[in-house]
């Protein structure tokens, strides 16, 4: 049923989906391991160098890792979406459905960014915001990114030049 389908127009709202989702759980992940940690550390019966030593991995890991991440997971989506640009063959004829599925997204994001900021105006998750500054600023500027990753992909899918011979002559 999928044979050879290597990328369409659903993309950017796929990639909307999946990036607040991300958002989401590492916001959590993240809201957890800075209270394990705050409990390691204050807790008397914990009050050795392994559970110090622990206890600053574990931060190094909620206040970068994870957002650093984030930053790497968005990258290597906007990146496929691109890649999948190049490998598909579509008649131009299909451009105004690439567009609508576009503004569909662009719509969609709208109400993935007030739901993330709403998630993170919540008093347990607000502390947990401070340490991930970039994912904040990705999804405070998500629609930008989408438009412009959509905008980008839609030159390099419909800007193939059709000719004879080689790949471009099998659509």
């Amino acid at each position: 049923m999928l044979k050879n389908k290597k990328a369409d127009a659903s993309a950017i709202i796929l990639i909307l989906i999946i990036i607040f989702f991300l958002a989401i759980s590492f916001l959590i992940v993240n809201y957890v391991g800075t209270e394990f940690t705050w409990i390691m550390r204050n807790t008397v019966l914990n009050e050795t160098a392994e559970t110090a030593t622990v206890a600053d991995a574990m931060e190094n890991v909620t206040t970068n890792t994870i957002d650093n991440g984030f930053v790497l997971m968005y990258a290597f989506l906007i990146i496929g979406i691109i890649i999948s640009g190049f490998l598909i063959r579509i008649h131009p004829a299909w451009l105004f459905l690439y567009i609508i599925f576009l503004a569909v997204g662009i719509f969609l994001g709208v109400f993935l960014g007030n739901a993330y900021q709403k998630v993170t105006e919540v008093g347990a998750l607000s502390g947990a915001v401070a340490n991930m500054p970039k994912t904040v600023w990705i999804m405070k500027n998500l629609l930008i990114s989408m438009l412009a990753t959509g905008a980008l992909s839609m030159v390099v899918i419909f800007s193939k030049i059709f000719g004879k011979g080689g790949y471009t002559e099998r659509i």
